[in-house]
Order: structure tokens, then C-alpha cells, then sequence
């Protein structure tokens, strides 16, 4: 195994020669330290290494040359303080000094004496006694108790669990280890059975027997290997032996020197044969050992270095190609299920393509259905039953919820038995034929609510289609206070002074000539006001219209005085030539009317307008924007990992945040600006006259107002923003898919982060 290639003699000879060339150094008196292991003891390291020294000093006599024997803690330590210039350590060990203290890469490998043949590399050995039936493999080690040297002893421990890792065991979890022990010391436990298994480095064995301390028939070599021209029995893949490596504060001169002495030494045979050695020879690769500690994740490499998916497919390429395929196959059975499936559920497809259509109707609802003060339900021309409702219908159906609406049909929300006597059911089929055949209906209906409460309506039917699905619409308009109220006009029309209400009636010049006591407790300053009375003032042009004939014979007025709201029924008696108007306060009618309004258009939890308002108020400024071709701008940001919150704390905290952030974001931005909330924690602002470089300004003001501010219970929090302009071709769709992807993009790099995303880069 021991060479003298042409090319080594050439290295050597360029050594010596610019050795022989460079001016000697001037060198202090501090000697060269050379670092080796303490093996098998720190006495016997020594011995053996000093001839080393002697044979360096002859060589460069104007340097001192001293040999420390050190155990691997103490190499670590003196390594770590740039305590000596060159280090000999086993090829473990090297690795793991290179990658902490920056060892040069090997200068020479260390050539071994194999029982008078050269050897370069070594391996590792696994043994049992003989007599052992139980043991024969390396699988059969797991569990059995194992003696080795300590872990850190890579030529005696690290290769063997290398081999021992490659059939699934794990040391020091899937057996029972004994460190600490010296080689001769393993070979003795397991022979007196305090253990199952032993390692050592190979040659240990074959030592002992010349020693005549071991006889090789009581031990039995698990996992044996062989390689051609090694002399010694083995378990395990060969390695390089020890190197011999130079410290980084060197200097380039002395290190060639001594690399020169090294090469040269299997030339000094008194020298090598003290040091029980060949010499050394060219640096070996030590990739191998890198390799195994790699593997084995030990220092340095217990730390898992990063995984890409490069990584991923290179290891795993089959294994992701048979499950890529056997997806595909589950993939392709699961479509065919699902083929299947669809064929016997033919009329759950039918309604569920109703209610598609019905989604692809989002503007109308929007703008018209969701926001109206006025209950709309939507029917089903074919079943009967709602299929959608409005807040206001919801409310004035005296309902808990829109789900308990839907489903209903209009026999459960009306009397058994209308006012003409005709059953509810035979006179609601009049209606809906008429309204089927294309008519819109109004009529008047009588209710029922689920208390029993009766109630009545003034109903507008009409059919409309969505796609090829045909609904009717009911447009309800409650008159239960308008009829009680005409029913008490009609019963005291002829005598006012009985009349509950407050009855106003004027003489043919518009002068009052009669008050009843209702109207003098309420309205006491009209007799000397007259028509100069706000009652009356902003009613003059239809009471002038009644006395000429221009109007029906009633007239009907709101008029708003302070904080209340009155409606004015206003009549010409033509036989005694007077006006009578029945005055009706309508303050608590108006404001369950703004009650259903403000339902219909704002989010429960933070006082801002919610999804379907936002709509209808985004579509009509862009309406806005097209028409005068004006900016806007459209931002959307979502509370980063706000999930977490409502886990770690509750709703009720997830809450009162949601309701913080939205004070700030209020604070924060313009008046002209319109906040609302999307849905969870997803909320919206719309800037209308502004660019897109101020919408950036003010949404990166909100992330910073919202990650500095303290948050009760939660302490911080941040958010990410998506944001936008607006474009002259845009549409709904459009500008929400695109603002939508914006925000995405913010929290894919990373979160708490303005993100901008324009048509033209949406487009590509």
C-alpha cells in the first residue's frame, strides 16, 4: 500500500528547493507545538511521538519542537485558544476542529505500521463471544448491551453506529451502551460477559493476540467485510487514517518545512519504528468521514443543516413519483365517484345551480335587495318555499334569524283566512298565477307572526328569472298602523272632537277654525299661527291642490317639527267647503325604519359598514370614478395569525380588538375615507380622490399605528395590507380579485407588510 509516485517525488523536491531558496526565519524562542490524541494513554502518546520531535529538530535545529499529549477535551480546549501549531488527531476528530476552529485542510495522512505492511486506512470491528447463537447479524444487536470507547472516538464508536444505522439501529437509544472503556478493556467485558458486543478499531484484535493476551476462537466477528490487501479483520467500510493538519496563525514557510520532514520520514527507519509507523504520505479525502458524521447528525453537523425540496426530490425521487401516481389513480376514482354521484342527485343540482345564479346576482342584491329599508323575500316558482330574504323581512317577520325564514312558504307567514272571508291558501294561488303570467301584483295581505300577532301588508309581487330559474319577489310594505289609523279616521270621521288624533280643520280663506282637544293639547300655538305653522306651511300646496280639484279626495304628508315625525291625512269636505286633516305621529315608525336600515347596512361588532353596504357604496363610486375619471383607490388588510388570539384568549378579547383596530384605522384616515368590514377579521378601505402612492402612505401609517399600539391581554399585534387602484376598465369582480391576490402577496412574504399589485402586473 506504500507508494513513491513520480508526482510525490516532484512535490517533495519543490519543497526542498524553496526551502533551500527562502531566507531562514528569525523565529522567537517559543517552540513549535504538535497536539496529538493521548492513545492509548497520555504516558504511552509520549513515548511514542517524541522520536517525532527529535527527528524535527534535526531537520530545522533553529526550532524547538515539543509533543503534548492530549486528551479530546483538552485538544478542543488548546485548539480553541490557538494554543499549539499543529494538531495529529484521529479523522473524527479533524472534522470537527476543522469546521470549529478553522484547521487547515490536512497537510499529510498518517501511514500505519499493519504488522510490517503500509497502511493508510482503517476500519472499525464488531465482535461477540463465540458461543453466542442469539447474535449474528448487525439487526441482531438491538437491545443487547454494547461496549465501546466514548462517543466522541469516532475510529472505535462512530463507524460501527454508521453500519448499525444503516439496518434501522439507533446508539445510543436501541441498545444498552458501556463507554469509557480503553480497547483491551472492551475485549475483556465481553469475554466475561458483563457485555454482548463489543467495538474496536480494527488491528486491537490481532494486537492482542501477538501479545498473547487473546485467543480469536472465543470471539466471533459480526458483519465481517474484506478488502484485498488489508491485513486486519473488519466490520465496517475502510477510512483514512489520522491527519496531520496546521493551525491557521502558521506560517506558510515552517509548515512546508515540516510537511518536507513528514514525507521524508519512512526514510528514518529508527525513527519510524520507535513511533511504530510508516510515515505519511499524501493527505487522503476525508469527505467519507464528513459524510458519516453527516449522517449520524454529530458534531459538527448535529445541528440539521436546511432542507430544500431540491433535497426533497433528489432523496425521494421514486418515492414522490409512486405516490404522484397513486394520487392520480385515488384522483381519477374519486372524479369517477363523483360522476356517479351527481347522476342521482340530479334536483340537489338543480337547486344548487338556483342558488349560483342567485350568487351571480350579487350587485343586484347589493345595491337593491340587501340595502332596502323595504322586507323583500325571494320565492321559488316551483316549490313555494323562500328562498332568500332581506334584514327588513327578517325583522318585520318577527323571526330570531334569516335561516328561519328561509324555507317557509307564504301559507306560514299569513292568517288561515284573509278579511273578504277567502282562505289564505285559495286567494294566495289567485296572486301567484296572475304574477307567473307576467303581471306585477299589489294587494293587501293580512300576516301572521309566530306569537300570533296579525299584521298587514301592502304586497308587490312580480316574477323575475335568473338564468333559466324563475323566482317571484315579494316587496312588503306594513300598513298594520296606516289601516288602524283609517279604520279610527273612518269610525270619528263625523265627530273630530272624539277623535284620539289631533284633527285640524280650515275654513275656505286656510284660516283654523276648529282644533279638538287633541290637536289643542299638542299643537297649541296653531290657532294663532295659522298657516304660517310648520304643521301647515309645508302642506299649503296640497291643501290648495284638494280645493281645486287637482288631487283625489286625500292627500297624505309627512312633516318633521323638533325630533318628531307626523303624517298628515289631509281631506276636502266640498259639502262644507273646509279642510280637515288628521294629524298621526309616526316618530316610532320611522325610527324602527332606520333601526331595519341600519341592521341591513352595518356589522354588529364594529359600528362599520358591513359587506353587502361596502358593495353597493364601492360600485357606486366607481360609477363615480368612471364618469369623471377621478383616482381611487381600493386597500384590504387581514390581522396576521389573529386565529391565534381567539385560541390562546377567547372571542370575547378577539372581539374587543377587532373593535380597537377599527378605532385606529378610523383615527387614521380620512373623513372622506369608508371603512367596513369584509368578513372575520378581513376588513376594507375605500379612498376615493386619491393616487395610488398616497393610499400606500396611508396604509403603511395604519400598520405602524396598529403594531405600536398595546392591545389588552394580547400586547401586540400586527396586519398586513393589500392595495390597489382602480382602473377605467375594472369591474367588481376584477378590482376585488386583484386587491384580494395584493393581500396575499403581503402575507406570503412574510406578513405585517404594504403590498401594492396594479392591473398591469395582475395581468401578466
Amino acid at each position: 500500500m506504500h507508494m513513491k509516485p513520480f508526482f510525490f517525488i516532484l512535490m517533495l523536491l519543490s519543497y526542498l528547493a524553496s526551502a533551500a531558496q527562502s531566507p531562514i526565519p528569525t523565529y522567537g524562542a517559543e517552540p513549535v507545538k504538535i497536539g496529538v490524541i493521548d492513545f492509548p494513554t497520555k504516558a504511552q502518546a509520549l513515548a511514542r511521538w517524541q522520536s517525532l520531535t527529535v527527528v524535527l529538530k534535526q531537520a530545522m535545529p533553529e526550532r524547538d519542537f515539543v509533543v503534548l499529549a492530549l486528551s479530546y477535551s483538552e485538544l478542543d480546549q488548546v485548539v480553541a485558544a490557538r494554543q499549539l501549531d499543529f494538531v495529529l488527531t484521529n479523522a473524527e476528530h479533524y472534522v470537527l476542529l476543522r469546521n470549529r476552529n478553522g484547521l487547515s485542510s490536512p497537510l499529510a495522512t498518517l501511514d500505519s505500521d499493519g504488522t510490517g505492511q503500509s497502511l493508510t486506512v482503517f476500519g472499525g470491528v464488531i465482535f461477540g463471544r463465540a458461543g453466542q447463537a442469539d447474535i449474528n447479524s448487525l439487526s441482531d444487536i438491538r437491545g443487547k448491551s454494547v461496549a465501546a470507547v466514548t462517543e466522541s472516538q469516532g475510529a472505535a464508536y462512530q463507524m460501527r453506529a454508521y453500519e448499525l444505522s444503516r439496518v434501522g439501529i439507533r446508539l445510543p437509544q436501541d441498545v444498552n451502551l458501556i463507554t469509557g472503556l480503553l480497547h483491551d478493556q472492551i475485549v475483556e467485558t465481553v469475554l466475561a460477559g458483563h457485555a454482548d458486543v463489543g467495538f474496536v478499531r480494527s488491528g486491537v484484535l490481532e494486537g492482542m493476540v501477538r501479545e498473547g493476551k487473546l485467543d480469536t476462537k472465543k470471539l466471533k466477528i459480526i458483519n465481517r467485510q474484506d478488502f484485498p490487501d488489508f491485513p486486519f479483520q473488519v466490520s465496517t467500510r475502510l477510512y483514512p487514517e489520522w491527519p496531520f493538519a496546521a493551525m491557521p496563525h502558521i506560517d506558510e514557510n515552517l509548515a512546508r518545512h515540516v510537511v518536507a520532514v513528514l514525507f521524508e520520514l519512512d526514510e528514518n527507519k529508527a525513527a519510524t519504528r520507535a513511533m511504530g509507523i510508516h510515515g505519511f504520505v499524501v493527505p487522503a479525502d476525508y469527505s467519507s468521514v464528513e459524510q458519516v458524521l453527516r449522517e449520524l447528525r454529530m458534531p459538527p453537523f448535529d445541528v440539521a443543516p436546511p432542507f430544500t425540496l431540491q433535497d426533497v426530490w433528489t432523496r425521494y425521487r421514486w418515492q414522490l413519483m409512486v405516490s404522484l401516481l397513486a394520487s392520480g389513480v385515488i384522483l381519477l376514482l374519486g372524479i369517477s365517484v363523483l360522476l356517479i354521484y351527481r347522476k342521482l342527485v340530479v334536483k340537489q343540482s338543480l337547486l344548487l345551480q338556483q342558488q349560483q345564479n342567485i350568487q351571480e346576482h350579487e350587485e343586484f342584491r347589493s345595491r337593491v335587495f340587501d340595502s332596502s329599508v323595504l322586507p323583500i323575500v325571494v320565492m321559488d316558482a316551483v316549490t313555494f318555499q323562500f328562498v332568500d330574504c332581506n334584514s327588513a323581512a327578517v325583522y318585520i317577520y318577527s323571526f330570531p334569524s334569516r335561516e328561519e325564514v328561509l324555507g317557509k312558504t307564504p301559507l306560514d307567514v299569513s292568517a288561515p283566512v284573509q278579511y273578504d272571508g277567502t282562505p289564505s291558501a285559495e286567494k294566495a294561488r289567485f296572486y301567484i298565477e296572475k304574477a307567473l303570467a307576467g303581471e306585477v301584483v299589489v294587494f293587501e295581505w293580512l300576516h301572521q307572526r309566530p306569537d300570533g300577532e296579525l299584521w298587514d301588508a301592502e304586497v308587490q309581487l312580480m316574477r323575475f328569472h335568473v338564468g333559466q330559474c324563475q323566482f317571484l319577489q315579494f316587496t312588503l310594505q306594513d300598513i298594520s298602523e296606516s289601516k288602524r289609523a283609517q279604520e279610527k279616521i273612518l269610525n270619528l270621521a263625523s265627530f273630530p272632537k272624539l277623535h284620539p288624533s289631533p284633527v285640524i280643520e280650515l275654513d275656505s280663506a286656510g284660516k283654523v277654525s276648529y282644533l279638538n282637544p287633541a290637536a289643542e293639547r299638542l299643537f297649541p300655538e296653531l290657532s294663532a299661527l295659522g298657516p304660517s305653522h310648520p304643521l301647515l306651511h309645508c302642506s299649503g300646496e296640497q291643501i290648495e291642490a284638494l280645493r281645486q280639484g287637482k288631487e283625489h279626495a286625500e292627500a297624505v304628508n309627512e312633516v318633521e317639527i323638533g325630533e318628531a315625525t307626523y303624517e298628515l291625512h289631509i281631506s276636502y269636505i266640498q259639502d262644507v267647503n273646509l279642510i280637515r286633516i288628521y294629524v298621526m305621529d309616526i316618530t316610532k315608525r320611522k325610527r324602527d325604519e332606520e333601526k331595519i336600515y341600519h341592521l341591513a347596512t352595518t356589522d354588529s361588532l364594529t359600528g362599520i359598514a358591513n359587506r353587502r353596504e361596502f358593495t353597493a357604496i364601492l360600485m357606486r363610486e366607481m360609477d363615480q370614478a368612471k364618469r369623471y375619471g377621478s383616482p381611487m383607490v381600493l386597500a384590504m388588510y387581514d390581522l396576521d395569525y389573529f386565529k391565534r388570539v381567539n385560541d390562546t384568549f377567547g372571542h370575547d378579547v378577539g372581539d374587543h380588538v377587532l373593535q380597537a383596530v377599527t378605532r385606529l384605522v378610523k383615527q387614521n384616515i380620512r373623513s372622506s375615507d369608508i371603512v367596513a368590514r369584509w368578513g372575520g377579521e378581513e376588513f376594507m378601505v375605500l379612498m376615493p380622490q386619491s393616487d395610488i402612492v398616497s393610499a400606500r402612505n396611508t396604509a403603511e401609517k395604519l400598520r405602524l399605528a396598529i403594531a405600536g399600539h398595546h392591545f389588552d391581554m394580547v400586547n401586540k399585534l400586527t396586519v398586513s395590507f393589500g392595495v390597489t387602484a382602480f382602473e377605467p376598465q375594472d369591474d367588481l369582480k376584477s378590482l376585488l380579485k386583484r386587491v384580494d391576490e395584493a393581500l396575499y402577496q403581503a402575507k406570503k412574504q412574510g406578513r405585517n407588510r404594504v403590498e401594492i399589485l396594479t392591473a398591469e402586473v395582475a395581468s401578466h
